[in-house]
């Protein structure tokens, strides 16, 4: 444990270089997250709308994308707007009054909570349930069942390691509150376990989807497309790797952002917008030939349903399987067999 409080305005210097005083990477840093902030949201928006328009059905995983959008915008471009404009975010710290330094950490704490913990989680949790209605039958569900478990255990570890970090709380962002905080290297442990179990979430969520579209037999253009867009989930956990890379150096570089979120927010959202972009891409599958709604598993072709998971959300219908109903198309193939694959792959991540 150690003691914070007797921190004042002595802690920089009191000469400070002027050029250094003066360099901000605010505009660069605010076009990036401004961009990625929009075009999280224009997928989230693109997502909804195929879900209510286009397949008529909105589902749990849907919910869930959308209370990450909401924390995206709301714990991350309007917390990352009062940053930059009270908070001294993009110039050095040591060049901050200590007003602007409480404003800031403070700001990060919300940003913290809100975008960086529960806003992921929600993401992760939003692909797991689409990947249920994927995969809803042999051992994926189990696996599936177990990394949603594992993201809401740690969101919750993260959340408390955040809460309890120091007493007061307040003692987190303002320095001259008197307060008790834990060791910081326990601090930095959470934060790198963290950033851990999002990468190794990201990669269980982008390669299972991948190992069932290898199995399907399908046209060259959509089996590529549907590999691609699925392989999305990998970006986000590149992105966590490089987050974990920046922290083993945050004592000499505190000046690293990052923008995990969105990219898992957009990689969760594009899959889900084959409805509404299939036509466009030429991406349809209806040949003679097994499409994607055959797969070897031993399950009767039926047009009722899949057996439900234990969300009881899994339904037979898939997006893609929706939007051919409704188009009067055939669900399925002429050929006999076993069939409980969908043509439509919702929710990828971050």
């Amino acid at each position: 444990m150690s003691t914070a409080g007797q921190v004042n305005g002595a802690l920089f210097p009191d000469q400070i270089d002027p050029e250094r005083a003066v360099e901000s990477r605010l505009l660069w840093m605010m076009s990036i997250y401004a961009v990625l902030h929009l075009l999280a949201i224009v997928f989230v928006a693109l997502r909804v709308y195929t879900r209510l328009f286009k397949i008529r059905e909105f589902g749990i995983d849907d919910a869930f994308m959308v209370c990450a959008g909401a924390l995206g915008f709301g714990g991350g471009l309007v917390v990352l707007i009062v940053m930059g404009t009270r908070g001294g975010l993009g110039r050095h710290i040591d060049t901050l009054s200590q007003d602007e330094i409480t404003i800031f950490f403070k700001m990060n704490f919300l940003q913290l909570v809100t975008s960086t913990l529960v806003g992921i989680a929600c993401v992760k949790i939003s692909i797991g349930v689409s990947l249920l209605r994927l995969i809803p039958i042999g051992w994926h569900p189990r696996v599936i069942l177990v990394t949603i478990g594992f993201v809401v255990a740690y969101t919750i570890m993260a959340l408390l390691s955040a809460f309890l970090y120091c007493t007061p709380l307040a003692g987190f962002w303002d320095r001259r509150i008197p307060s008790t905080c834990f060791d910081r290297n326990l601090w930095v442990f959470f934060a790198y376990f963290n950033s851990c179990s999002n990468v190794l979430t990201d990669f269980i969520f982008a390669t299972l989807p991948i190992s069932v579209i290898s199995t399907l037999q399908l046209r060259r253009k959509l089996r590529y497309y549907l590999i691609y867009i699925m392989g999305l989930g990998y970006i986000a956990g590149c992105c966590g790797i490089a987050k974990a890379a920046c922290q083993t150096i945050f004592r000499s570089n505190p000046d690293q952002t990052y923008v995990e979120l969105n990219i898992g927010i957009i990689a969760g959202c594009a899959p889900t917008l084959g409805p509404l972009l299939r036509g466009r891409l030429g991406l349809s599958n209806r040949d003679n030939e097994e499409n994607i709604y055959t797969q070897r598993s031993g399950v009767p072709r039926s047009t009722h349903g899949l057996p439900a998971s234990k969300f009881g959300y899994v339904k037979a219908a898939s997006l893609y399987e929706q939007h051919e109903r409704d188009s009067g198309a055939s669900h399925f193939s002429s050929q006999k067999g076993p069939c409980v694959a969908s043509t439509s792959l919702p929710g990828h991540d971050s």
